[in-house]
Parts: structure tokens; sequence; C-alpha cells
């Protein structure tokens, strides 16, 4: 069974190795739900729900366990977007002095529910479903929705 890793174990893997994560990148009625993070890294930014992978849990595990304890969502995964990679001078824990350096792995997911309700948790402080992206989001975000193809083009309109 997937689980934890110990936080001395943690710290030293974030000090001196990457993190693989997945982010969540879940759609309903053409809209994206995106987090405020009130944690390292990405602090005070709008954020997609995901995060690290546990040891033997398979990706779509990960995928499921992230939506369900970041914003209460049962979801299904649709598809793989992409992997990219991210790197924040501030890692999750501040002893953490490199920095945070993730290999992330992008999911389209869709809400089980026919109105889905977002119940977050503590390291988030509001939700929003997004029609489009916004000019000051992380470009890592930007990427992942325009691989995407998000937001959708309208008939005869070039993006």
């Amino acid at each position: 069974m997937p689980h934890p890793v110990p936080l001395q174990i943690y710290r030293d893997i974030l000090e001196f190795a990457p993190n693989a994560c997945v982010d969540v990148v879940i759609m309903h009625q053409d809209r994206v739900l995106m987090v405020y993070r009130e944690r390292e890294p990405a602090k005070h930014q709008w954020w997609f729900p995901g995060g690290r992978i546990y040891k033997n849990e398979l990706l779509e595990d990960a995928i499921i366990r992230k939506a369900r304890e970041e914003v209460g969502l049962d979801v299904r995964v649709v598809r793989k977007v992409g992997v990219y990679e991210t790197l924040f001078p501030q890692a999750a824990l501040p002893e953490v002095k490199s920095g945070a350096h993730t290999i992330n792995i992008a999911f389209l997911a869709a809400p089980l529910t026919r109105q889905p309700e977002v119940v977050l948790d503590q390291d988030h402080s509001s939700f929003v479903w997004c029609a489009s992206p916004a000019k000051d989001w992380n470009p890592y975000l930007k990427q992942v929705l325009k691989d995407l193809g998000w937001p959708p083009t309208k008939a005869g309109k070039k993006r």
C-alpha cells in the first residue's frame, strides 16, 4: 500500500532530488478548476490540484487521491496531457534550501457528479471554475492548458 515518506527522508529527497508529481486539470462544462495555494511552492498563486506521487502508487490512483484530498471531488481520468518540469525558489518545507524541482505529469480529469461541490483542504483558500486562463498565471499552467487545447476555439475564430 502506498504511504507518505517519513518527514526526515522527505526533507532529504526535496533537498537533493526532483519530486514526481501529478497535476489534475479538472474540467467541467468547458471550465477548469483552479485552486489558490496557501503553501509553498507556488504560495499565493492559482494552481491545479495535485501533488506528490507515493512509492508504489499508480498514477491514476495518485490523481484520484489528490482530487479527493485537495478539492473533495471524485474524478475519472480522461487522458494524460503531458510531462513538464517546474522550479521554484521555495520548497514545501522551509528548511529545504535548494528550492523545489518537480517533474509534473498533467492529466485531464472529469468530476463523477453532474454538480460537483468543491471542498477545499487546509492548503488552499479559494477556488474558481475558469472559462479562460488569466494573464498572470504561471507559464507552466498556460502551457499545460495550451497543450490540452483549452479554452476551446469558437467555430470560425482563431486563437
